[in-house]
């Protein structure tokens, strides 16, 4: 009999091998091992195993959500002529107040596709256009955003920090309902929202934007981000396959990660939801050691109906990158930036709005 310390295993170029050295002439019982089960030569004093049980661990991995179907909304914000021009909401680097009505106006001026902007909830179950869940980085207030009036907010919190020209002014978050009323009108104008509220909130907030999306008649160019799940599943269950939706963080990496294996050709991708389909995958330059913005990468996505864009993109050299590969969309703090390296690699380029 072969005790268990005169059995080691060598993990070798791919192959599992059991080294019996110090036991030679015993008889094996390599056949009662799990990692055995898939071994070509069997009952043997040496036995390699090829690794199929890994392989077939790896295929019953990805069996495991429901089949893929074409994202209709997907294919709607894939663009085969150029990346879509994505003005960000929050930067201090902007040349007006993030997130504010003054600066959705001046970036909708210089031409983009799409704004930007973060969702918050006031106490009054508001939704308004801000950052962060507290009013003390961003503005001149204190306290929770949550927890404040739109009236209080109207009179008090000011947005406009170091930008001197607002000096004496109050500059205050808009309610999302203001910047609808201003933009819904121009048809060639989408906006990608990201909720950055409580998970707690999340079906107040779905309920909420998803009427005032329908009210203003731009649920069908509107997309819907956020890093948690949840708050999507809330979304794409209130409103429904009228809403466009980006995946969430968790999503994102379940969904890479066979396609950066090459496994999501034949195996089941996770893109399919139950209250409805990821739309678009809103991805960094890198990510997990890998660098996102392949060409292969790209390809693959589009393959499952799925566009594919990139924040926060402020380089020229990242910007030729992903036109170059057919990136979707950009999403960038620099706008005019991104309008000059799209006419200089000869792309057509969103009309400037005008009221």
């Amino acid at each position: 009999m072969v005790s268990a310390d005169s059995v080691k295993l060598v993990l070798q170029k791919g192959n599992l091998e059991i080294d019996d050295s110090s036991a030679r002439g015993a008889k094996s019982t390599c056949c009662r091992k799990p990692w055995c089960l898939f071994c070509c030569t069997c009952c043997t004093p040496r036995c390699t195993c090829i690794g199929l049980s890994v392989l077939f661990g790896l295929i019953g991995l990805f069996f495991v959500g429901p089949r893929l179907g074409p994202s209709a909304f997907g294919e709607d914000w894939i663009s085969s002529k150029r990346p879509m021009v994505i003005s960000h909401g929050d930067c201090p680097c902007l040349p007006e107040p993030a997130n504010s009505l003054l600066w959705f106006e001046y970036a909708a001026g210089l031409g983009v596709d799409a704004l930007e902007m973060d969702l918050m909830l006031t106490a009054d179950g508001e939704i308004i256009t801000f950052h962060d869940k507290s009013w003390e980085n961003l503005s001149n207030g204190t306290g929770s955003v949550r927890e404040t009036t739109v009236s209080y907010m109207e009179k008090h919190i000011d947005v406009s920090g170091s930008y001197s020209k607002y000096d004496g002014m109050i500059i205050s978050p808009p309610l999302l309902e203001e910047v609808l009323s201003t933009f819904s009108g121009n048809p060639e104008i989408r906006f990608n929202m990201e909720i950055k509220t409580e998970l707690k909130d999340r079906v107040l907030v779905a309920e909420t934007l998803c009427r005032t999306l329908r009210n203003y008649d731009v649920i069908g160019r509107t997309l819907v981000a956020s890093f948690d799940t949840e708050n999507l599943d809330a979304v794409r269950k209130e409103c429904g396959n009228e809403l466009a939706t980006s995946s969430s963080e968790a999503e994102t990496r379940s969904a890479l990660v066979p396609i950066i294996l090459g496994l999501d050709l034949w195996a089941w991708w996770p893109n399919k939801k139950p209250n409805g389909e990821i739309s678009v995958m809103q991805l960094p330059v890198e990510g997990g050691g890998f660098r996102l913005t392949e060409k292969k990468i790209i390809d693959r996505l589009h393959g499952h109906g799925v566009a594919v864009m990139y924040w926060v993109i402020n380089d020229r050299e990242t910007m030729l990158e992903l036109i170059a590969n057919g990136a979707d969309g950009i999403i960038t703090d620099e706008v005019e930036t991104f309008r000059e390296v799209m006419a200089e690699a000869g792309k057509a380029l969103p009309v400037p709005f005008s009221q």
